[in-house]
């Protein structure tokens, strides 16, 4: 129970890996990690970049947006580096982090 309620923000890495930054946050600040805010920072620029490359994508006249352009192949290796990415990371710090919560008095 413990250690599945403690390990619940790598869950953040699951949406696409757009949430990943949330959860890298949570745990560096309370952990005071400065490795994991500044991970926190580049999968939050990395969301930023996937959403710019979204909305910059051009259309077709019918509406629908051209796959084939550059911010769209971009912006979806984007998506994907740092959704599987994310979710690799987030399993490995919880290793840390979880034994950085079993040594600390805070509950």
């Amino acid at each position: 129970g413990w250690r599945l309620r403690h390990s619940a923000w790598v869950l953040t890495a699951l949406p696409l890996g757009l949430t990943t930054w949330i959860g890298f946050l949570f745990v560096g600040v309370r952990a005071d990690r400065r490795g994991w805010r500044r991970a926190a920072a580049v999968y939050g620029a990395a969301a930023v970049a996937v959403i710019a490359l979204a909305l910059a994508s051009p259309t077709g006249p019918d509406g629908t947006a051209d796959t084939s352009s550059w911010q769209s192949i971009a912006g979806i290796t984007v998506l994907l580096v740092t959704w599987f990415g994310g979710c690799v990371h987030a399993l490995v710090a919880n290793r840390s982090w979880l034994r950085w919560r079993s040594g600390s008095s805070a509950a």
